[in-house]
């Protein structure tokens, strides 16, 4: 297991990783209205600052980008230029706000809310933007942040952070990945081992967990069985995507360290490179919604 820093931008939180066409990784500054664009070839970065506090990112099909911001959700055209409102369930309510998104393998945007005042408040939910009618509907509630939503293709069932109550729910979906038909919790990290953050599966059908606060990534089996874990050289993990057969990218955060703390943990906040030395791959899928901004 080798990994090497595959981009030194420093993020405060970097997030929402997504690997498009297998040409370009995309990734957020939750912090600082930033999006990166890396073309993994040339190795060029391009950034971009964006009028709006994004905290995810995923792309329309053949038309732009969607954008989870902290007052709602977007979408844009491929420059980040134009920008179309599409709806915030927790706009009337002020501690509340959209955090992690992530498209399913239907082409919908599912995506999570949080408190951003009490962050172990149970008030956020989980939330589905659909492709067709692009009506927001609730899916489930009681967390404590919202985070880290991944789906397993292989197993039709979706994974979701309770980030604050130290928990990963699985669902079961039905045909269309639109509701879920059961719930049940898959893992419960011991105190100590930091809290779930971004999540991904693999082609195996296996669960990475990156632990916020701990500096390691967790792997599961899908019937809830510890692989391993992938210990790292920085303090918060925050999500991973591939980039290629066993490659993982991903996104830190250099969020309230110290100087002492970051001379210590240098690569913090930047994009790194995994190499897990197996047969692996994952998908990023794109919003299928025909909307142009």
């Amino acid at each position: 297991m080798n990994y090497d820093m595959l981009e030194d931008s420093t993020c405060v939180i970097g997030e929402s990783p997504i690997c498009v066409e297998g040409k370009i990784l995309v990734w957020v500054d939750a912090e600082s209205s930033q999006i990166y664009q890396l073309d993994l070839q040339s190795k060029k970065t391009h950034n971009i600052h964006v009028g709006l506090p994004v905290t995810a990112i995923a792309k329309i099909k053949k038309s732009g980008w969607l954008l989870v911001t902290k007052i709602g959700i977007y979408a844009c055209d491929p420059n980040f230029q134009r920008y179309e409102y599409l709806g915030n369930p927790v706009k009337n309510n002020p501690k509340l706000r959209p955090n992690d998104g992530v498209v399913s393998p239907a082409g919908d945007l599912w995506f999570g809310t949080m408190n951003q005042e009490e962050l172990e408040a149970p008030d956020g939910a989980l939330f589905i933007l659909h492709k067709e009618t692009m009506q927001i509907q609730q899916l489930d509630c009681g967390f404590s942040v919202t985070n880290g939503i991944a789906f397993d293709v292989k197993n039709h069932c979706a994974y979701v952070s309770n980030m604050f109550q130290r928990k990963v729910y699985r669902y079961q979906l039905d045909t269309r990945w639109k509701a879920i038909q059961s719930k049940r919790g898959f893992v419960e990290l011991p105190q100590g081992t930091g809290l779930p953050d971004g999540l991904k599966v693999d082609s195996k059908g296996r669960l990475y967990i990156c632990h916020w606060g701990a500096g390691i990534i967790t792997v599961y089996q899908s019937d809830g069985q510890y692989v391993q874990s992938i210990p790292l050289p920085i303090r918060h993990a925050t999500r991973c995507t591939f980039i290629d057969n066993g490659l993982l990218a991903l996104t830190t955060a250099s969020y309230n360290m110290t100087e002492q703390e970051l001379q210590r943990q240098p690569l913090s906040g930047t994009t790194l490179r995994i190499d897990l030395g197996a047969d692996v791959s994952g998908t990023d899928f794109e919003f299928e919604a025909q909307i142009s901004p």
